[in-house]
């Protein structure tokens, strides 16, 4: 983990992405959580993380995980809402949600680029 951590301390890195296969099933150990809370004490840059779960139906352990990063793509793929000109997610379901504003104000708040 640390020397993934290290090569994202480049200048030329803005952030870190964690998707693909699905970030929040890995909970059988609290290495996501780790590596998560190590990014931010270590780097201080942006986290995303793309779910095809929703973000009010997160559970205990996948909100400990969540509360870290600072945007979360949220919700499953769905091919009939497709839409290529969104922006960082593929249909039109999906929402873009700035977590730490959503924990502050305990309200879902969409990221705004």
């Amino acid at each position: 983990m640390q020397k993934f951590i290290d090569l994202g301390k480049n200048p030329s890195v803005s952030g870190f992405s964690f998707l693909g296969g699905e970030p929040l099933d890995q909970l059988y150990d609290d290495t996501l959580l780790r590596t998560v809370k190590a990014i931010k004490a270590q780097t201080g840059k942006s986290i995303w993380m793309w779910t095809g779960y929703v973000f009010e139906n997160l559970s205990d352990r996948q909100k400990e995980i969540v509360k870290h990063i600072d945007v979360l793509v949220d919700g499953p793929f769905i091919e009939a809402q497709k839409d290529m000109r969104l922006l960082f997610r593929g249909s039109a379901n999906q929402r873009i949600i700035d977590v730490q504003k959503t924990l502050a104000q305990d309200k879902i708040v969409l990221w705004e680029k």
